[in-house]
């Protein structure tokens, strides 16, 4: 089953409030949510210097989507969101 799949199935259970299976089902959604690959957003200079852009996560914005050496990583360092490098 994929990672979407997954989540349908969740989505659709009913959820009871304040109990803790619905507080189970709500950190199911947003863990299986972050496996979901996205494309880093593109974000401009805001110090005012021209044609300077970078990418940050698209789900905290963070720049730490790069390893130590530079590369691009698979996930971000901050949130643990699945990057989309294609």
């Amino acid at each position: 089953m994929t990672v979407k799949g997954t989540l349908d199935l969740i989505r659709n259970e009913k959820i009871f409030v304040n109990t803790d299976k619905a507080d189970a089902q709500i950190i199911t959604i947003m863990a299986l949510n972050k496996q979901i690959a996205l494309k880093p957003k593109t974000e401009r200079n805001k110090h005012g210097l021209p044609d300077l852009t970078y990418k940050v996560c698209p789900s905290c914005g963070s720049i730490y989507i790069y390893n130590a050496d530079n590369q691009k990583a698979n996930f971000c360092n901050d949130c643990g969101q699945k990057i989309d490098w294609s």
